[in-house]
């Protein structure tokens, strides 16, 4: 079982067609999990300035509805602060039972980024915290500037950096996501 929160890039350094085609990423990706309160959960956030819950982990059980909820997100127009999307994470317990979080599920982060971060070190700080917590990470780098240097800061696994910046890399994402990171889930510790 997973329950995965999506955290989506809205800032000013997306541009309209890659924040497109993060949506169109998400969709693609939901659509591979059996969804379910036996199997997938999955939230989202956006962050820019500030960061915004589109929806937690238990309001929607069908692709079609987390597609319609992310639709009404909106791309900002300011600062990278995907730090306040994680503490946010973090300050509301999103992955918590009171969220549709469940105890022996394991906890994922899809990270949606072009790898520029307005405070970088407080990203870095709040990754490894949820990393102790248990929860693992994906990050996918966005666009056509991807700071792969800063995106690596963020883990030690290569492999859980994918680049997203071509048309065709959406058809092979969701099966390389499958196969080197969903399949090789441990355990982890209850939550709270």
């Amino acid at each position: 079982m997973l329950d995965i929160i999506f955290v989506i890039d809205a800032s000013a350094s997306i541009c309209v067609h890659f924040w497109h085609k993060q949506l169109k990423f998400f969709s693609q990706l939901v659509r591979q999990f059996p969804l379910g309160q036996r199997s997938t959960r999955v939230g989202a956030m956006t962050y820019s300035v500030t960061a915004s819950k589109v929806f937690d982990l238990d309001d929607h059980s069908n692709a079609d509805d987390m597609e319609k909820a992310l639709q009404k997100a909106k791309l900002g127009h300011g600062l990278s602060n995907s730090h306040m999307a994680l503490e946010r994470i973090l300050k509301h317990d999103m992955f918590g039972t009171k969220a549709g979080g469940r105890a022996d599920a394991q906890d994922y982060v899809v990270f949606l980024t072009d790898g520029h971060s307005t405070q970088h070190e407080k990203t870095k700080e709040a990754v490894e915290k949820m990393k102790k917590a248990g929860t693992r990470f994906v990050f996918v780098g966005i666009g056509y500037d991807i700071s792969y240097e800063l995106l690596e800061t963020l883990t030690h696994r290569p492999g859980d950096i994918i680049l997203l910046n071509s048309v065709k890399d959406n058809a092979w994402f969701p099966q390389k996501f499958l196969a080197s990171n969903l399949c090789t889930v441990s355990k982890k510790k209850k939550k709270s």
